[in-house]
């Protein structure tokens, strides 16, 4: 079962089939409210870059749903 409802169908833009991981809406206490996402994005960003520059493959799943799933 997802944890994730999707707004529409693979209308998120997420490249990994089946996925709505960027069509969410938060489904428990510990998901990132809008306000904490607002910290911490810009940090997340810039480290994920940096990750992916050193280690190679582009991430394909959005990542505040990434975040959500690692505090879940």
């Amino acid at each position: 079962m997802s944890v994730y409802t999707p707004a529409a169908v693979n209308a998120s833009g997420c490249t990994s089939p089946g996925c709505a991981c960027r069509g969410r809406k938060p489904a428990y206490p510990s998901d990132l409210a809008d306000a904490e996402w607002l910290v911490l994005e810009g940090e997340a960003r810039a480290v994920m870059a940096e990750l992916v520059t050193v280690a190679g493959r582009p991430m394909v799943h959005d990542l505040r749903a990434v975040l959500d799933a690692i505090v879940m």
